[in-house]
């Protein structure tokens, strides 16, 4: 197998603070631009399905995924938000009321 790189985009609407969703099944790793947000800290949220109930992801010592960010710079996922999960959202921990804002995502696969 070799890597093969997808690439993908999330948006968090103007007046929401939760990203749409992104597939990350089969994902290993991947990175995200980070646009423009009303925020300062980003966590995330995982779920079986596209439309199910998401919930926060945790690390192993039960503490929320927190990423402190810089805005117009690439930034990994944590390994736990990625690995074993299908869907995520990216949330702000600022409602967006200037207007909405775009993930440029970046995710590793294996092509097989």
């Amino acid at each position: 197998m070799k890597p093969l790189t997808v690439s993908t985009t999330a948006t968090i609407a103007d007046e929401a603070a939760i990203s749409e969703p992104i597939d990350v099944r089969y994902a290993k790793y991947g990175s995200y631009l980070v646009p423009a947000l009303d925020g300062t800290v980003l966590t995330f949220t995982a779920c079986e399905t596209i439309d199910g109930t998401y919930a926060a992801i945790h690390n192993a010592s039960a503490s929320v995924y927190t990423v402190t960010y810089v805005e117009g710079k690439w930034h990994t996922f944590p390994a736990g938000v990625i690995q074993g999960n299908s869907f995520i959202r990216i949330v702000t921990t600022t409602t967006q009321t200037t207007a909405a804002a775009t993930f440029t995502i970046q995710l590793q696969r294996d092509e097989s």
